[in-house]
């Protein structure tokens, strides 16, 4: 955990790598303010912090090398995207957001996408729930991409994406069906 407790709990578990060697996910801060966390055995726990003061953030899965966590971050509502890099000096970069249109604001809720749930095993895809922001739509995303809305389903509601196969290729989800 990051030393508090909340209803009991230190912290939540999101994702582990096949090895063991790197896990994500939440340490209470106190109050109902959470920040996403990774661990590894060289580095211990790291608080992956959060763009806002007061604001909780979740790291929800990490990539097969540990590089990239992905997860999302609350500011003023709805959890959005967040996408934290490996630092080569130790840690992770503060988490970015993943935008609609990348000239677009940043700080535009409208022009971020919703919460990350999936990442491809080598970082380069990236994937997670609709949200007001793109008709409910789940999505993917990647560098070279940008957003890729993956479509609806009539009257089936919102979107999630679940898991990426290792490659990145095909991506599996579910509907909410309201």
């Amino acid at each position: 955990g990051l030393g508090l407790v909340m209803d009991g709990n230190t912290s939540s578990a999101w994702d582990i790598l096949g090895d063991g060697e790197t896990v994500v996910g939440m340490g209470w801060l106190g109050g109902f303010s959470a920040h996403g966390m990774a661990w590894n055995a060289a580095e211990g726990v790291m608080d992956l912090g959060s763009l806002f003061t007061d604001a909780s953030t979740r790291a929800n899965a990490v990539s097969d090398d540990g590089g990239v966590v992905v997860g999302w971050q609350d500011f003023n509502g709805p959890w959005k995207s967040a996408v934290w890099r490996k630092n080569p000096a130790g840690g992770y970069d503060p988490n970015e957001y993943l935008l609609i249109n990348p000239m677009g604001s940043a700080s535009d809720e409208f022009n971020q996408v919703g919460e990350c749930s999936a990442v491809s095993a080598d970082g380069t895809w990236i994937g997670g729930y609709g949200d007001f922001a793109n008709n409910e739509e789940p999505w993917i995303w990647s560098q070279a991409t940008g957003l890729v809305n993956l479509g609806a389903l009539p009257n089936m509601g919102r979107g999630y994406v679940t898991a990426f196969s290792a490659d990145g290729s095909t991506v599996v989800g579910w509907f909410d069906g309201q």
